[in-house]
């Protein structure tokens, strides 16, 4: 009954993700705010406009300001995705004039943060990484994606591999995870918790795209990022 509930409500939260993708293509920010810059990060076959709903809603809150970036390119590989987020996060804190910043990561915009943070930051710029239905160590539904990107998120991936020897070794920035136990996509679900995460909330009855215009996820953000 989990799974039904949460695939009838996932068509429709997938359509508004694809569309608003067609449409609304320009990155956004949300500068009601002057406390820690975030920077959100979309996922697979998204861009920028899919965080709409979060970013509206955290920033009325009085967290931000809120960044989207636009990573480019269904074909290109994470590590190509990592450069254009590297210089994103450059540009948001020379502009902002802060030295940290939050990244907050749904499916591959995960794994896009979490490479950045291990691999890429000269000067410690990440305070916090949440990651919300992300493949951390793969989904089975890699094997049918394409482009550099598709084959890095299948299990055993050498990309993967090499992400989750670094991410045992964070101690500089603490690491939240959002899953759920319907996402349709990443498969298996666990597969978007590790065992050094700060804080884990694990859902039900909400599917991946979903997970983008729930109030619940909304709801644990604004709770972490107060945290932070």
């Amino acid at each position: 009954m989990n799974w039904l509930i949460s695939l009838f409500f996932e068509m429709f939260y997938s359509l508004a993700s694809y569309l608003s993708v067609l449409f609304l293509k320009k990155e956004r920010t949300w500068n009601k705010t002057d406390k820690i810059p975030i920077l959100l990060v979309h996922g697979y076959i998204h861009n920028s406009s899919v965080w709409l709903y979060h970013a509206k809603k955290l920033n009325k809150k009085g967290f931000g300001p809120i960044f989207t970036v636009n990573l480019g390119s269904i074909f290109s590989s994470i590590e190509e995705y990592t450069n254009v987020l590297s210089n994103k996060i450059d540009q948001i804190l020379k502009t902002t004039k802060k030295k940290k910043i939050i990244l907050i990561g749904h499916s591959m915009g995960g794994l896009v943060s979490l490479n950045y943070a291990t691999h890429h930051q000269k000067k410690n710029h990440i305070k916090a990484i949440v990651t919300i239905g992300s493949p951390i160590k793969g989904t089975k539904m890699a094997n049918l994606a394409l482009g550099d990107c598709g084959k890095q998120m299948r299990p055993g991936s050498f990309f993967l591999r090499n992400l989750n020897e670094a991410i045992q070794e964070v101690n500089d920035f603490k690491i939240f995870n959002i899953a759920s136990k319907t996402d349709e996509i990443i498969i298996p679900y666990s597969s978007a918790v590790i065992g050094n995460a700060y804080d884990v909330a694990v859902l039900n009855r909400i599917g991946h795209n979903a997970l983008l215009y729930s109030n619940r996820v909304n709801k644990i953000l604004s709770n972490w990022l107060l945290s932070i």
